[in-house]
């Protein structure tokens, strides 16, 4: 196994930044969930002009300064969780490189395309922020839809590699944990779509 990603210094600093930023971005739009559930990940996903707007009024002035606010937290949340899943694709690779499992090969793969989510969610987070300083507009509106729905389609996928990696390395533990988080990400974007 290849040791020197899963031991590296910069696995656990990852895991541990993604968990505050994590924490912080869940404390900063808890006023915002309050008036609608899931409401970033609702407003991303809305797809129409009149359904952006529509979040946007309800949510008032000091929503709309959450809003702002969990945005500018999402950009960290976005560079520690890129870094945490993608080491964490390449540890389950290895996990089934070792013990025979012919999906190995999607390990590579998946971490590259945790990095492409993470582009994905940078520009749709600059797609919310443009509806936030300028209104909803179909442009930015279907921006930021296509791009929510690519992200949490290769997060979720690379989420469940990982936690099916943990069970191959015989991990039981990192494997359910792995596999909850895959359904906290999962749960409110089925809702949703």
């Amino acid at each position: 196994m290849r040791q020197s990603l899963w031991s590296s210094t910069l696995w656990p600093w990852s895991i541990c930044l993604t968990i505050v930023s994590a924490i912080g971005s869940m404390l900063a739009s808890s006023s915002l969930d309050k008036i609608t559930p899931h409401a970033l990940v609702a407003w991303a996903l809305s797809g129409s002009v009149q359904q952006s707007q529509k979040l946007m009024t309800a949510w008032g002035a000091e929503g709309l300064r959450s809003a702002s606010f969990c945005l500018g937290f999402d950009f960290l949340f976005c560079i520690a969780y890129v870094t945490a899943i993608s080491l964490a694709c390449l540890w389950a690779r290895d996990g089934f490189e070792e013990n025979g499992w012919p999906l190995a090969g999607f390990g590579l793969i998946l971490s590259i395309a945790v990095i492409a989510a993470g582009l994905f969610d940078l520009v749709e987070n600059y797609s919310l922020l443009q509806q936030l300083l300028h209104g909803a507009d179909d442009g930015w509106v279907y921006t930021a839809r296509i791009l929510a729905i690519g992200k949490f389609f290769i997060l979720i996928l690379a989420l469940g590699f990982s936690a099916l990696g943990a069970l191959a390395q015989q991990k039981p533990v990192i494997g359910l944990i792995l596999g909850v988080i895959t359904a906290l990400v999962a749960r409110p974007v089925w809702g949703l779509l």
